[in-house]
């Protein structure tokens, strides 16, 4: 026998393969099937009424349910993708659809639930390596981009200032030359946590690349503040190292731009830093120079 898709509730829901909840306006949830509990972690007798709700996110039960009575009244039919949060279903997540009952009577809504944890977790694997440095495990040259976007447009509504340090390691080169680059790897995975181990909670550090790191420092008081984590930063690139039995000595240039203006973009945030890390170097190295940037451009398209 053919059945309407449009009505899955035409079928006994225990011969459907998703998790199904019959919802009543007036009653709540009146049946569940066995793929429901299975996913949920709710019995029948838990999920009557709104319990059902406990299956998802406390912070998102209210939403849901609204969704649930639109639907049941009338409103179109919805698909959304939500975390479940019962006994069983922590870690888990699911493909929720909402169907209004077609020719039956108002007041009824059919909630299907589909786990689609695996692939949920593959796009979290994707998204996580496509922002992360493979060798070092930070925030690579993107993430750390489309954070700064976000930060300068968060620091324009609060009128705060933030900051963007470009460091560059002084004659890496020569290590990578001289001892091999696994060793060089290495001194840039210690190098990478000696970095985050002295910037602000509040601060971003990244590896853009090579032996390039940047650091953005949100909801600062004044340009001061960013000099004070450059400060730290060189001391944690010069601390003593030992690799593999070799000895070690590392030194930073550090540039910092400080946007002064409204619509500064990262990209020309990060430009001017690079040029204040040169300024840097050119002094010798193994200190920081500062850019107040007035330069205006638009928000970078890909980033923002």
């Amino acid at each position: 026998m053919a059945v309407d898709q449009r009505s899955p509730v035409a079928l006994p829901i225990d011969a459907l393969p998703l998790g199904v909840a019959v919802y009543r306006s007036n009653d709540g949830v009146t049946a569940v099937n066995g793929t429901w509990t299975t996913l949920t972690g709710c019995s029948a007798a838990t999920s009557a009424g709104t319990g059902f709700l406990d299956a998802f996110p406390e912070t998102e039960q209210a939403s849901l349910l609204a969704l649930v009575e639109r639907v049941a009244n009338g409103g179109p039919a919805v698909v959304t993708e939500r975390r479940l949060s019962g006994e069983r279903g922590t870690a888990r997540w699911a493909r929720v659809r909402l169907h209004g009952v077609e020719g039956g009577e108002s007041g009824r809504c059919v909630i299907t639930l589909d786990d689609f944890t695996g692939v949920k977790q593959r796009e979290e694997v994707l998204t996580h390596r496509a922002n992360r440095d493979w060798l070092t495990g930070l925030p690579n040259r993107i993430a750390i981009m489309t954070h700064a976007n976000r930060a300068l447009t968060r620091s324009a509504r609060r009128s705060t200032t933030l900051a963007l340090l470009f460091i560059d390691l002084d004659d890496f080169k020569e290590i990578n030359d001289a001892l091999g680059h696994a060793i060089g790897d290495e001194v840039l995975r210690r190098i990478a946590t000696a970095f985050a181990e002295v910037i602000r909670p509040a601060d971003t550090v990244a590896r853009l690349g090579g032996d390039e790191f940047a650091v953005l420092c949100e909801d600062l008081t004044s340009p001061v503040e960013a000099q004070s984590v450059a400060e730290r930063l060189l001391g944690a690139a010069a601390r003593p190292l030992t690799v593999d039995g070799h000895d070690v000595e590392v030194h930073a240039s550090i540039g910092i731009a400080v946007p002064i203006e409204d619509a500064v973009s990262a990209t020309a945030l990060l430009e001017l830093a690079d040029h204040a890390m040169y300024r840097a170097k050119r002094r010798g190295g193994s200190t920081w120079e500062l850019s107040l940037v007035t330069q205006i451009a638009p928000p970078d398209p890909a980033t923002g």
